[in-house]
């Protein structure tokens, strides 16, 4: 998808971003569509990727996104926050449900708040690869994080692309990827593997893949 350059603000006259002075337009979750995608490279909307935040609008250059239009005036404080279900399974344990919260877009920025207060925090320039630095961590602890992103047999789509920046593909060892997920959807636990173990499978199907 190209994007430009727009220094205008939209039909709905909302003032610039505080930021970097471009459009401000609503922001689309999900996987959209060629009208979508069309309607995104105009700069009429933003395409806000699979993973459901608090934000509703967006900037259609520098992906600063907002709750509500910012006001005339206003100054840049941030991003929005994301908090989603995390089912954590202990070693010998039963699941709990713990917080995973999206702090930061820019870089993406992931927190695991565990309810007897550990928590781990990981920066990096797209969610799987901040949460796989968060498994390096809990792995050692027998700690397994039962969702898409940590099964034994997934791996990241690609990252720069907003159609699949937070979606995995299912990797069978010599056959192309048929099938991609949200990797914070929930995962069985005896699919869930250690960061070792997916890279391992990953490495496997590189190998094998025609």
């Amino acid at each position: 998808m190209v994007r430009q350059r727009i220094e205008t603000p939209g039909e709905d006259g909302h003032p610039l971003c505080p930021r970097c002075g471009c459009r401000v337009a609503p922001l689309r979750y999900g996987r959209p569509g060629l009208d979508l995608v069309r309607r995104a490279e105009a700069g009429e909307l933003v395409l806000g990727g699979c993973v459901i935040g608090d934000a509703r609008w967006s900037c259609t250059w520098c992906n600063a996104r907002y709750v509500t239009p910012p006001e005339p005036g206003a100054t840049w404080t941030g991003g929005t926050r994301s908090v989603l279900n995390a089912v954590v399974a202990p070693p010998g344990g039963a699941p709990t449900d713990e917080l995973l919260v999206i702090t930061s877009d820019d870089p993406w920025s992931l927190e695991l708040r565990l309810r007897d207060g550990h928590v781990w925090s990981a920066e990096a320039p797209d969610l799987f690869t901040a949460l796989q630095d968060i498994r390096r961590r809990t792995d050692p602890l027998g700690l397994r994080l039962c969702m898409n992103a940590a099964r034994r047999d997934t791996y990241r789509c690609s990252p720069d692309d907003p159609l699949t920046g937070h979606l995995v593909a299912f990797l069978t060892p010599g056959h192309p990827p048929t099938r991609t997920a949200w990797l914070f959807a929930q995962a069985p636990v005896g699919q869930i593997a250690t960061v070792q173990e997916q890279e391992a499978h990953y490495t496997e199907w590189l190998t094998t893949f025609p």
